[in-house]
């Protein structure tokens, strides 16, 4: 028997009206020139976020991580039209800032000492949201993301967790972004390997943080069940590859 969120996750995957919306973005995609396989959610997430946000109508999102906007654009494009929508992007850089090389002793991982050009994207994410006209509720935040939990008063529908992956990171951010969630709120996780195994027979990388940190708080007792999104319908980050690295999680007593 499937829990519910293997459920919704089914559903939405499988909805034929979201295949056809995004079906008919493929050229707005196409002109945004976005750049793949520089740090950025891959295009096959970037459809997968997009369906998320879409299919559980949500109205307020937090992205912890904008990095080059990929899935910026994505969750915007899902709440584009809708009236009294919100979408808060934060990064500890400014990535809005082409000109910036970025300090490597606050920026984690393979980020350290790169400008803006250096991950070849076109367009900075502002701009990106500019050009499908989404501006007017984007909101774009530089601060570190517990830092930012620990003074943000507003609560979300969604929450994207895709900044800073390291253990001790994602082990304190997640119980304050459960605190940011309105109620049946979800969060979204990226680079979640379930177990700590590969995903992709292209690859033998495995990203321990996530996982890691949500099994140590599970154990210790945090009300939230973490299910993997498991295999799309289409390609995700290489050819012939279906299963992503999305895990979305919900508060326990609110899971119906």
């Amino acid at each position: 028997m499937l829990n519910p969120l293997e459920e919704l996750l089914n559903r939405t995957w499988s909805s034929k009206i979201l295949d056809s919306e995004w079906e008919d973005l493929k050229d707005v995609h196409s002109k945004l020139e976005l750049p793949a396989f520089t740090g950025g959610v891959n295009p096959g997430d970037q459809r997968a976020i997009y369906y998320l946000i879409k299919g559980f109508d949500i109205n307020s999102v937090l992205e912890i991580g904008t990095h080059l906007g990929c899935s910026t654009v994505s969750i915007a494009l899902a709440l584009k039209g809708r009236k009294n929508v919100k979408l808060t992007t934060v990064d500890i850089r400014d990535v809005n800032d082409k000109n910036a090389l970025h300090d490597e002793k606050y920026i984690p991982h393979d980020f350290r000492g790169k400008s803006w050009h250096k991950f070849k994207s076109k367009f900075t994410p502002k701009e990106l949201v500019e050009k499908i006209d989404c501006d007017s509720f984007v909101d774009f935040k530089i601060n570190d993301s517990i830092d930012f939990f620990k003074k943000d008063k507003n609560k979300y529908d969604f929450i994207f967790l895709d900044g800073n992956h390291d253990f001790e990171v994602v082990y304190e951010e997640l119980p304050l972004a459960i605190e940011h969630l309105n109620k049946n709120g979800l969060i979204l996780l990226h680079d979640y390997f379930l177990d700590l195994k590969p995903l992709w027979k292209e690859s033998d990388i495995v990203c321990s943080g996530p996982f890691k940190a949500v099994a140590k708080l599970f154990q210790e007792g945090l009300d939230f069940y973490v299910q993997p999104c498991g295999s799309l319908p289409w390609e995700v980050k290489y050819k012939g590859e279906h299963v992503t690295s999305l895990a979305l999680g919900a508060v326990f007593n609110e899971l119906d």
